[in-house]
């Protein structure tokens, strides 16, 4: 099937989400719920702080760091990934590697 990711039987998948932590998160969660993702935005960062009870600076911080977080295992190189953390990817060898 295409766009399907094969998956070696000694290669755990871990979901991005999982290197977060419980607070980043609760903030994500939270900014979602909001429409801070949606597009347009629905929510600001203020919205997302009233809720909960902190400053914008503090959801600013914990966004930018869930969405590195995030980023980082998804766009994270194959040879830099060890066989039992490393995320699926799609494997298709019709394709040139650059």
């Amino acid at each position: 099937m295409e766009g399907r990711a094969e998956i070696d039987a000694n290669v755990v998948v871990v979901a991005p989400v999982a290197r977060l932590t419980d607070r980043q998160r609760e903030v994500v969660a939270t900014a979602a719920e909001l429409g801070y993702y949606d597009v347009p935005r629905t929510a600001t960062l203020a919205d997302v702080a009233t809720v909960l009870g902190v400053a914008a600076s503090t959801v600013s911080d914990h966004l930018r760091k869930a969405e590195s977080a995030m980023m980082s295992s998804v766009a994270e190189p194959p040879s830099s990934t060890s066989p039992s953390t490393r995320s699926a990817r799609s494997v298709d060898d019709s394709e040139p590697k650059v």
